[in-house]
This record gives C-alpha cells, sequence and structure tokens, in this order.
C-alpha cells in the first residue's frame, strides 16, 4: 500500500479507536502514571453565543451558610450580555458579586445589575475577584463532588451547568490543597 494510501486510510474513525485505547496500552507498557499526570479537559456548557468553561466551587465546611462559584465566561457573540445571578438545589440563592480593594480593605458587594461580559469578550470569576456567591445553602459541598447550578444571562438566558467542588483553599480548578497556599507570607513560615 503506497503512503498517500495509508494516510487515507488512517482517518477520524481510526485515530477515535487508537484514542480510546491508549490508556489500555499505556497500562500495559508501563505508562499509565504519565497519562495520569496530564490535565483533565475542562468541562465546556454553552448557551447562545454564551460559552462557560470549568464552572467549580470550594469544599465548605459543616453549617457554612455560603459558597462561592468560579468560572471563565466567553461571549462569542456581537453584543454584550449579562450574567444576572444564578440558582441551584444546594442554595436559596445564587448572586453574583464583586470584590475589590478600598483603602487597604478588601470589600465585596452585590452586583445588582449583573456582570457584563462585553461582546468578543471573556471575564473569569475567581476567588478574591468577581464570583457567584450562593447563599442559604442546604447542604454541605464535598471536594470531589459536583451540583447543577442553572446561570441566568439577560439575552442568552438561561444555561445549564455542573459546578466541581474543589479543596476549601483551591484557588484554580481541580488544584489541590499544596498548590492553593502559595499565599504570601506562607513559604516563610518556619515549623
Amino acid at each position: 500500500m503506497s503512503s498517500s494510501r495509508r494516510a487515507k486510510a488512517l482517518n477520524s474513525k481510526s485515530l477515535v479507536k487508537i484514542a480510546t485505547r491508549a490508556p489500555a496500552l499505556a497500562l500495559l507498557a508501563g505508562t499509565w502514571p504519565l497519562q495520569l499526570a496530564l490535565p483533565a479537559a475542562a468541562e465546556e456548557f454553552q448557551g447562545g453565543n454564551i460559552h462557560i468553561i470549568s464552572p467549580w466551587s470550594r469544599a465548605t465546611p459543616p453549617g457554612a451558610p455560603v459558597a462561592g462559584g468560579y468560572m471563565l465566561i466567553k461571549n462569542t457573540g456581537g453584543s454584550a450580555d449579562t450574567l444576572l445571578g444564578a440558582t441551584s438545589p444546594i442554595a436559596k440563592e445564587g448572586q453574583v458579586h464583586e470584590m475589590h480593594m478600598d483603602a487597604q480593605v478588601m470589600r465585596m458587594r452585590e452586583l445588582t445589575h449583573g456582570l457584563t461580559i462585553p461582546a468578543h469578550g471573556e471575564v473569569t470569576l475567581k476567588p478574591g475577584n468577581y464570583h457567584l456567591m450562593f447563599t442559604g445553602l442546604n447542604t454541605q459541598l464535598k471536594l470531589g463532588t459536583k451540583f447543577d447550578a442553572v446561570l441566568n444571562f439577560a439575552h442568552a438566558g438561561k444555561i445549564k451547568v455542573i459546578f466541581q467542588v474543589g479543596s476549601m483553599a483551591a484557588m484554580k480548578p481541580d488544584s489541590d490543597m499544596s498548590e492553593s497556599m502559595k499565599m504570601d507570607g506562607m513559604k516563610d513560615m518556619k515549623k
């Protein structure tokens, strides 16, 4: 068989078969730990021109009244949209909040008119910045679990998403306690 025929024979179906067999082949070859070190694929949810990438939250202690919600929101459309809030079975309400420095004091406030996602732009919701505040929690969020929510947008409407729950100190999705503890001053602590 000529090389051009072999290339044509290796079509997308063949590539899918190879990709789905790769973990088993890696295990047999003894390279499985290398496969586990690869980053997890980001979960993405879409409604209209709005794309929600890697929604996540932090685990909460028992009886905590609130939890944060974080994600990347991309707007591929030609006009701005606004995140108005969220609903979820885990909480009474999901509000949009902002944290900012004011005279060397960190302040948090609800954005009652929502958070604008610019046309052809993106906004990251993360700890210490813009975030969702789930208030009136009716359950403890535990590391490694997931919960459903619906994000409400002015134009895109309701978008169903699934939040992954990370550690209590996580600063990004899929981060663990040791990585998230790299805060100012922590590296200089003496035992």
